[in-house]
């Protein structure tokens, strides 16, 4: 923190003192900053909060790596339920994979209708008879590929002839 603020040789240096990040008096010293931050977890650094702010109190925590991308000055910034919102945010709050965001945004929905859908079951269901299974658990008791037993679900046929026995096919000689 202080070498990348302070020391014009540091790799880091231009993104950070280069840019006027500062480090706040009481946490150049090492026992001022502990009192101020507190002990870190494992897998944690120091996280600004304000990215374009200095490093003092109330704009920095401890945080892991995925907290920390959330706060990168090229990371896209996006109106969510009312306010602005760094993009990797919105899909992790939403609960929900980056590609499954990303994939909808570029099908033209905006970051709420994006972030707000269910996302499709991968193991669907169907009911037969009264009991719930997973398409692959019918599909065996059925003696068919799940493959053929979405394809029957798509094509809308429900109940017990979902359970219909594979077509043979007749050969020729």
């Amino acid at each position: 923190m202080i070498d990348r603020c302070y020391n014009p040789d540091s790799k880091d240096f231009k993104d950070y003192g280069g840019r006027g990040i500062q480090v706040c008096d009481e946490w150049r010293d090492i026992a001022g900053f502990v009192a101020g931050m507190g002990a870190k977890e494992k897998d944690q650094s120091i996280d600004r909060l304000d990215e374009n702010g200095d490093y003092e109190p109330g704009n920095c925590r401890w945080t892991d790596a995925l907290g920390q991308g959330e706060h990168k000055r090229n990371n896209a910034i996006v109106a969510r339920l009312g306010s602005q919102k760094h993009i990797a945010g919105v899909w992790r709050e939403a609960g929900i994979k980056e590609s499954t965001f990303y994939n909808r945004l570029n099908a033209g929905m905006t970051p709420d209708e994006a972030a707000s859908l269910p996302v499709r079951k991968h193991n669907a269901t169907a009911v037969i008879d009264g009991e719930e299974r997973t398409l692959v658990e019918w599909a065996k008791i059925a003696g068919v590929d799940s493959a053929t037993m979405r394809n029957r679900v798509k094509a809308g046929i429900v109940g017990r002839a979902l359970l219909a026995p594979p077509r043979s096919r007749k050969i020729s000689a």
